[in-house]
Order: C-alpha cells, then structure tokens, then sequence
C-alpha cells in the first residue's frame, strides 16, 4: 500500500481554504506548509493564536498474517480524535490563555526547528 503523505492533504487543505470564509471577509490567503519525520500523536489547531483545539490520537491494534507470519501493527485513530477547546481570555492566568499560549510556543519550536519546507 502506498504510503500517504502530506502532500495530498496540504492540498486539499489549500483548495478548500477560502470554502471555509464567509463572503467578502478575506480579499487573498496565502499557506506555507512544513513537514517533519516525527510521529504525530495528537492533532492541535491554532485559530489566530486566540484558540486552540487538541486531541489525542488513540492507538489501535491490527494483527495481520503474512506469508504465515503474523504480524502486529499499530495505527493511529485520526478520525477518533475527541477535540477539545481552549479559548484566550481577559485572564492571562486562566488555564485556557495558558493553553493557547503554550499550544503556540510549540508550534513555533517545530516549525522553526524541526520543520522542512514543502511545496505543494
């Protein structure tokens, strides 16, 4: 099976992109996309650095047999993911400032380190 990879869905994403904005609210858009050969185990969505939504992908396990063999393998349930949402506040001490605030500094470490550019 052809592994997936992100090109399809950076794709899809830009593609859909201006789908997702009201009429007349954003003149042009632009996206950059970064790839990394880390595992992702959670999805983390950053809505102008003012809210976050984070899920844990859960883990499954497939048993496959193989030429006789067996085999496990584990994959990750994307799809499953509960999302849950962090809002900024007027509180920067409140746990959801702290969230997105947090959920941002990561994103810039990856992206600014770890992250390779892709072109789509």
């Amino acid at each position: 099976m052809p592994r997936r990879g992100p090109g399809r869905r950076a794709r899809a994403t830009r593609a859909h992109a201006p789908d997702h904005a009201p009429p007349g609210l954003v003149a042009d858009a632009t996206a950059e996309v970064r790839v990394h050969r880390t595992v992702p185990l959670f999805k983390l969505y950053l809505i102008n650095r003012q809210e976050a939504f984070f899920g844990f992908y859960p883990v499954y396990e497939h048993k496959l047999t193989i030429e006789g063999q067996q085999l496990v393998t584990y994959d990750l349930g994307g799809k499953d993911t509960v999302l849950f949402h962090h809002t900024i506040s007027d509180d920067d001490a409140s746990t959801g400032s702290q969230y997105v605030e947090q959920a941002g500094r990561w994103f810039d470490s990856v992206w600014n380190t770890i992250g390779r550019e892709f072109s789509l």
